[in-house]
């Protein structure tokens, strides 16, 4: 079984093309060997600066104000996954862009699928301890759905975080924790101890802030080939709910 999967950005909906566009102009191959494992990071604490940042990050006025992501830049969901009807992918962007929504309120990236969030305002900060979680939905620890996280503060370099698909909750792979804060729980979802899902520390790749966050489906390599759509309905693959900044 799989879960379900959205594509966003708060203020309009882009088309599936014009998102490849960027992802071919701006976004390195998440397998690509010049990923860089730590660096620092200068950038202002207003939003990513438009003259030097690869990504667009257009978003509502109001973007920022809360911990949320803010924008869908980028998503290249597995071919497999949209033709068999690519969960929730007409709900772009805003089913990403809020505060987890549940098992059905999520977006289903496909096996190898790849998404791009972005951040206006502080973005995210290195502060004590995690400083990002991400909310995929596992049904439990026995059913992972790993997924590759990257993050940069223009959306040019990217910093990866060592995951390793074959063994997700023991490194630092998204889509190996279910989620706690559920609508209805009161649970707070910027608590690193209490929400669920994965959570990451920018201090681990040598960030002090960053507006863009990469995920890349790793899937595959935990389940067999039927796991993949067509099999799946369109559920394919990692199944993304909602993406947190704990200190900004």
């Amino acid at each position: 079984m799989a879960r379900p999967t959205i594509f966003a950005h708060r203020s309009a909906h882009f088309s599936i093309a014009l998102i490849a566009a960027f992802a071919l102009a701006c976004v390195d191959d998440p397998d690509a060997e010049d990923i860089d494992e730590g660096g620092t990071n200068d950038t202002a604490e207003t939003g990513p600066d438009p003259e030097a940042a690869c990504l667009p990050c257009d978003a509502d006025p109001d973007a920022g104000a809360d911990p949320f992501a803010d924008c869908v830049p980028v998503f290249e969901p597995a071919a497999a996954t949209v033709e068999a009807g690519g969960w929730n992918h007409d709900q772009l962007p805003d089913i990403v862009l809020g505060p987890p929504g549940g098992t059905l309120d999520t977006l289903s990236l496909g096996c190898g699928g790849v998404i791009v969030l972005g951040f206006q305002g502080a973005g995210i900060v290195d502060g004590p301890g995690p400083d990002f979680i991400v909310f995929e939905n596992p049904f439990d620890a026995s059913f992972p759905e790993p997924m590759v996280v990257e993050v940069s503060a223009d959306g040019c370099e990217w910093f990866a975080y060592a995951c390793d698909p074959l063994a997700p909750a023991d490194s630092d792979c998204a889509g190996a924790t279910p989620v706690a804060a559920t609508p209805g729980s009161d649970i707070d979802p910027t608590d690193p101890e209490l929400a669920g899902g994965d959570a990451f520390d920018l201090a681990d790749v040598g960030l002090e802030q960053a507006f863009f966050v990469r995920l890349s489906d790793r899937s595959e390599a935990t389940w067999d080939a039927q796991y993949c759509d067509p099999g799946q309905a369109g559920k394919g693959g990692a199944d993304l709910d909602a993406l947190a900044s704990v200190h900004g």
